[in-house]
């Protein structure tokens, strides 16, 4: 009856520590960081009300899109609120939009404290800049590496409604 009891007590033990490795991740807050081109970004990590999991629920996305044809670089900013629940460490995020595509993949440490991943943006551009728009154009800024730390664990800003978007000047320079 001792070892049966010691088996069960053994094997409870291991289940539970194979099972909760994974809760060691990511923490709720903003993480804040740069993309390869040295362009800013930040994340906003919360509760999913739905599934009562952590999640993505915001983005914070700069950067500088190179066009085909001739039309100047597009250098923008945007805001992006969505929810996209955190698996193994991991998030996936695909915002697609008339005239914005972005593509993140995002991968947390163990200890929570960074996310490091890459990201696609691609845009639409009205060529010429400098008159009435007599066509578009299609700009992207590659898939690059991108990481960002961990600031605290009150968002930034209260983050966007799911599917909400703001589209802000270009930063300055």
């Amino acid at each position: 009856m001792n070892n049966l009891r010691t088996a069960t007590l053994a094997c409870t033990m291991l289940c539970a520590m194979v099972f909760s490795s994974g809760a060691d991740a990511q923490k709720a807050g903003t993480y804040t960081g740069t993309s390869a081109d040295g362009q800013y970004l930040d994340f906003t990590v919360g509760t999913d009300t739905n599934t009562n999991s952590l999640a993505v629920l915001e983005a914070g996305v700069n950067f500088d899109a190179a066009c085909k044809g001739g039309y100047p670089d597009l250098i923008e900013s945007w805001g992006i609120g969505f929810t996209q629940d955190i698996a193994n460490r991991k998030a996936l995020f695909v915002f697609d939009a008339q005239d914005i595509y972005i593509t993140a993949n995002m991968t947390f440490s163990k200890d929570g404290n960074t996310v490091t991943g890459t990201i696609d943006t691609r845009v639409v551009g009205f060529a010429p800049s400098t008159a009435a728009p007599t066509k578009s154009e299609f700009c992207e800024s590659a898939r690059q590496a991108f990481t960002a730390t961990y600031q605290s664990a009150a968002a930034k800003t209260p983050p966007l409604a799911s599917g909400e978007t703001v589209h802000y000047p270009p930063a300055a320079k």
